[in-house]
């Protein structure tokens, strides 16, 4: 019963988020195995090191299936403004031609499995994501592309301590193709793949991959993946808690990731790696790491 309603308003001086969710969970009052409608809008303003700004004017509406309470499938229908400018004089070549107003229209089916302990602090279990993008084509719109990502989170205990706080390994990874076809060249720039910062860390934002003019360009073919062994620190019990708190862990971690201008371009095959170590800290008022 009930919906769910969501604001996100986040200016800033690099990137701009504006976003309103409505989520209606069961839309059929089916109560088992339900059908779920969400519908987004969004303002996306990026001022970004690869030469140029976007701005991004969309919505989407999805309906997904919960078959169990552990696998979705889903169908969504987007629509999206982007509006590239601002350009540097060496900007790369894509920017130069998404310079302008363009207008992105198709449909993303979406499936999802996840079976895990706790879905805020899993300490065993799995994720499996699979996404399908078709733009363009039949639907209009300025660009014409296919876009699929796969990506998997595997969490696994190894040890336990007096407290019963866990030792857990995280293996992730993620894979993803895009191919443009039609009247369009090349996979527009706002739908291309890019690797460094959070999605590698150790490198700079956007700039693990191949580059023009020494600016980041993308890809249309990406892998990534993740080993990380947390560890727990400091524990406390919270007034009212029945059980220890885990406010503090250690991570270490290594990072892997392929990132290609198409997936048989040499580009491909020259891997980027890092290792490295960090400490989270949980705020228990919050419940945000």
């Amino acid at each position: 019963g009930g919906q769910q309603l969501s604001m996100l308003l986040a200016p800033g001086t690099r990137f701009s988020q504006f976003q309103l969710t409505w989520i209606e969970p069961d839309v059929f009052r089916d109560h088992f195995e339900t059908y779920e409608l969400r519908v987004n809008g969004r303002r996306l303003i990026q001022r970004l090191p690869d030469g140029y700004t976007s701005d991004l004017l969309g919505a989407e509406v999805q309906l997904s299936r919960n078959f169990t309470r552990w696998f979705n499938a889903g169908v969504a229908l987007r629509h999206e403004t982007v509006q590239v400018e601002s350009l540097a004089p060496d900007a790369t070549s894509l920017a130069f031609d998404a310079e302008g107003s363009t207008e992105l229209r198709g449909t993303r089916l979406s499936l999802r499995y996840r079976d895990f302990d706790d879905p805020m602090r899993p300490t065993s279990g799995l994720e499996l994501g699979l996404s399908a993008d078709y733009v363009g084509g039949f639907f209009g719109g300025g660009e014409s592309l296919t876009r699929y990502v796969h990506n998997a989170h595997f969490y696994v205990p190894i040890a336990e301590n007096e407290m019963g706080h866990r030792t857990v390994l995280h293996l992730e990874h993620m894979l993803g193709f895009a191919d443009a076809f039609g009247g369009s060249d090349d996979v527009f720039v706002t739908q291309r793949f890019y690797m460094g910062g959070a999605s590698l860390r150790g490198f700079g934002f956007r700039r693990a991959g191949p580059t023009q003019f020494g600016r980041p360009i993308g890809g249309e073919a990406m892998y990534t993946a993740t080993a990380e062994i947390t560890f727990p620190l400091i524990a406390t019990r919270m007034e009212g808690d029945v059980r220890d708190r885990e406010l503090v862990r250690v991570v270490t971690f290594s990072d892997f990731g392929l990132l290609g201008l198409s997936a048989d371009d040499p580009t491909f095959r020259e891997p980027r790696l890092s290792v490295g170590f960090g400490v989270r800290i949980q705020v228990p008022f919050l419940e945000l790491p």
